[in-house]
């Protein structure tokens, strides 16, 4: 699926404002090193809070992967809706804890 990235794959759409896009995503706390969410988890102060910065980075995976789809050739897009699907069944997950700990 990586070849499908690469440079003579891309859609001609594809500007530089996008590729920017696409780096703002994966910097952002998509896809964070150890010692970043080492330093986040140890900042949150209740469940709650851990479960509402998970229910952010579920999103944010959710919204890469389905810019990520545009662009990947057509059988590859098969993976990324698998992984888009176990992104959103994460999502629901964090959904139903926050309810509960609202009980």
């Amino acid at each position: 699926m990586l070849g499908s990235l690469k440079g003579d794959h891309l859609p001609e759409e594809v500007t530089d404002e996008y590729q920017d896009y696409l780096k703002a995503l994966v910097d952002s706390s998509v896809f964070t090193d150890d010692q970043v969410a080492r330093d986040t988890a140890l900042k949150v102060s209740s469940d709650a809070e851990a479960i509402q910065i998970g229910i952010g980075t579920e999103k944010d995976s959710i919204l890469f992967y389905s810019e990520l789809r545009g662009l990947v050739r057509r059988p590859d897009r098969d993976t990324l809706d698998r992984i888009i699907s176990e992104e959103k069944s994460h999502l629901r997950q964090l959904r139903d804890m926050k309810s509960d700990l609202a009980r």
